[in-house]
Formats: structure tokens, sequence, C-alpha cells
């Protein structure tokens, strides 16, 4: 499950890319559009290498089935557990706050089982 979310979320992130550059790239497109079209690539970009880093960081916790996403300043984790403890949700909340400057409150943590 995680696996095919995380294929799934490239290929998406992969084919917006492709559209935004497209935007970029076209001198028809408004200097307005190009300069939000950059800016919305920038910060996917930016979200990608935190839910990364995040995802990595709680691999190295013992979380090995893990998916983050980032979406302004909200985030959503998934883990691959049966029953996700008090003790668990901490140490998550804890690793994907401090990576990504988000607050707890904005942070939502469910399991795929």
């Amino acid at each position: 499950y995680i696996v095919d979310m995380k294929m799934t979320r490239e290929k998406q992130r992969n084919s917006l890319i492709e559209q935004l550059n497209e935007i970029i790239n076209n001198p028809s497109t408004a200097d307005a559009a190009k300069v939000e079209a950059s800016n919305i690539k920038v910060e996917m970009v930016k979200n990608s290498d935190t839910e990364l880093k995040i995802e990595n960081l709680l691999l190295a916790k013992g979380y090995d089935q893990a998916i983050v996403f980032i979406d302004s300043d909200k985030v959503n984790v998934v883990v691959n557990m049966e029953e996700i403890t008090q003790n668990d949700a901490t140490k998550i909340f804890d690793i994907v706050s401090n990576q990504s400057g988000i607050n707890r409150e904005n942070i939502k943590l469910t399991n795929n089982r």
C-alpha cells in the first residue's frame, strides 16, 4: 500500500512539474503566470524534499512503512501499523514538526491497517 502510494505521488508530481515547466517555458505565457508557476514548482520541490527527510527519519526510528504528504501548512502521515500508541504518535509528531516547521495541530497521523 505505502509503496503504491509513493509511486502514485511521484507520478502525479512529475506530471504537475511537467505542466508547470510548459507554462514557464512557453514564450506566450504572461510574466505573472510564469512567476506563479515558478513559485508553485519551488514549493513542490521544497515539500518533496521535506517529505523525503521525514520518511527517512521515520525509517531510522523503526517506522519502515510510512508516507508523508505536505500541503501548505498541513501534513498527513500514514504509517503501516496495526495500532499507533501514544509513544509512537509522540515520536512521529516530533519528527514531523521539527522537520517541517508545521504545528502539531496541523499534522494528521493515520494507520493503513
